[in-house]
């Protein structure tokens, strides 16, 4: 059994999970979120050290001055392969592939390797990203065919606390009403049900334009509980799963240390 550590690392926190790689399966068997004042200190990351891995890979969209700090603190805890911009193994169909999110390109690995086809893949954090996989068929390759972007539901409510003289920041939740009888709740309607309708528009789209009228959805992020209401292209699945980064990094390391070290082909 070997103990692999997955680290997806945002603009504000990252998210530490430890696989357990069985031959035919993986399972996740600790899960840790650090703030970035926790992946600064020097003793912030102790329980990667007791966790054990036997390696360690990094996705990152927080910069790279951020990405170093991390990284650093982590080889203090650990010596094993410590693994980052790793290739997600798919043909990135975008005009500027460099530019393409590491969290983006990862989840779209992991919904490939979740359901084995074409998908529409949907991260609600603080961005919301909605993007179309295809899974590979013939002669083409899997790929990354692109997508959209649109702020998370944070974002949104700063952006009224900060550009208005009377309006303030409010949470996003499911059940929010869209007539709002008073201020607070004029916002939250704004906010969540204008997140899920944007979030609903460029599903459709996305998916029309990339081809896959019929795709399962697959959905992931912190904000996604405000997205269940959503429908897959054609009345496909929709699938939520918190660990879909995770899942495309796992399968991202996995296929580097293979080539490397024959003791993790199993």
């Amino acid at each position: 059994m070997k103990r692999l550590l997955t680290v997806d690392q945002g603009n504000g926190s990252a998210k530490f999970a430890l696989w357990e790689l069985e031959r035919g399966g993986a399972r996740i068997t600790h899960r840790h979120r650090a703030s970035r004042a926790q992946w600064s200190a020097p003793l912030g990351l102790s329980f990667v050290r007791e966790w054990l891995p036997e390696a360690v890979a990094v996705a990152s969209v927080a910069g790279a001055e951020a990405r170093g700090t991390l990284l650093d603190q982590i080889a203090t805890q650990v010596r094993c392969p410590l693994l980052h911009e790793l290739d997600a193994g798919l043909e990135n169909c975008t005009r500027t592939p460099e530019r393409v999110g590491e969290d983006r390109l990862m989840a779209a690995r992991g919904a490939l390797e979740l359901v084995a086809r074409s998908a529409i893949v949907v991260d609600a954090g603080t961005a919301l990203t909605v993007d179309a996989v295809r899974a590979a068929e013939g002669s083409h390759p899997a790929a990354f065919l692109g997508g959209a972007i649109a702020p998370g539901p944070e974002l949104l409510a700063r952006a009224l606390d900060d550009g208005t003289a009377q309006l303030f920041s409010v949470d996003a939740h499911a059940d929010a009403r869209a007539l709002g009888r008073d201020t607070r709740e004029a916002l939250e309607a704004g906010i969540s049900i204008g997140f899920l309708g944007a979030a609903r528009e460029l599903v459709s789209r996305v998916a029309a334009e990339a081809g896959l009228h019929v795709a399962p959805l697959l959905l992931t992020g912190g904000a996604r509980h405000l997205l269940r209401a959503l429908t897959a292209p054609g009345g496909a699945e929709l699938i939520e799963d918190e660990s879909l980064v995770e899942r495309g990094l796992l399968a991202a390391a996995r296929a580097k240390l293979r080539d490397e070290d024959s003791a993790w082909t199993a």
